[in-house]
């Protein structure tokens, strides 16, 4: 069984991404995806109406 470990929450590099955990500063840019109908098609989970919404 996998037991993932995320303390600290590992950040992820490569040459053209950088995965790392949310912060404060990016709720507007994930109000825009999560607000998209086009984006939200197959994510089982409602549009969202506010950036408080989206995070």
């Amino acid at each position: 069984m996998l037991n993932p470990n995320f303390s600290p929450f590992p950040v992820l590099t490569t040459e053209r991404l950088i995965l790392r955990r949310f912060i404060n500063a990016d709720a507007a840019n994930l109000f825009k995806l999560r607000g998209d109908a086009d984006v939200m098609q197959y994510i089982g989970r409602p549009l969202a109406k506010t950036v408080d919404d989206a995070v």
